[in-house]
């Protein structure tokens, strides 16, 4: 298959994440039906009562996905090898760079030095630390990078 995402990719996501969803709230609807199941045969609470309660409590949380489906998403991992960031501390050789918008924790490799604004480009990744080398100073006639 090509590097390029099924087009029907999205529906088997929001499916899966539909499943995680019910899995989760299953224990608190298990907890209303025991709560509702006590209320009638220990209190005597009208049967009908007793399910439309958790009837209404399930429709509730079924009603409530749509708005959290993108709280609930699972985050994409970040492999930022081989992007170029910029260094924000100067390393020396650990300190901080900034990659695709994020802060990073960040190993010059060789060791040595880099000042606060040199272009670095992501060699490795070793838990949440970079591991960086810097880039070649640009060429007289290349634009600067924005």
């Amino acid at each position: 298959m090509s590097g390029r995402q099924r087009p029907d990719a999205a529906p088997v996501l929001a499916v899966r994440g539909f499943g995680r969803y019910l899995v989760w709230q299953a224990p608190s609807w298990v907890l209303v039906t025991l709560v509702a199941g006590w209320l009638v045969w220990g209190v005597g609470l009208p049967v009908w009562v007793g399910a439309g309660a958790i009837a209404l409590f399930i429709v509730k949380d079924l009603l409530l996905f749509w708005p959290l489906r993108v709280v609930l998403k699972s985050p994409a991992r970040v492999r930022p090898v081989d992007a170029e960031g910029r260094v924000v501390e100067a390393l020396g050789p650990t300190g901080y760079v900034q990659v695709q918008g994020e802060l990073w924790r960040a190993r010059l490799e060789p060791d040595g030095r880099a000042e606060v604004g040199t272009r670095v480009r992501v060699r490795g990744i070793s838990r949440l630390t970079l591991h960086v080398e810097p880039l070649a100073e640009d060429s007289p006639g290349t634009p600067p990078e924005p």
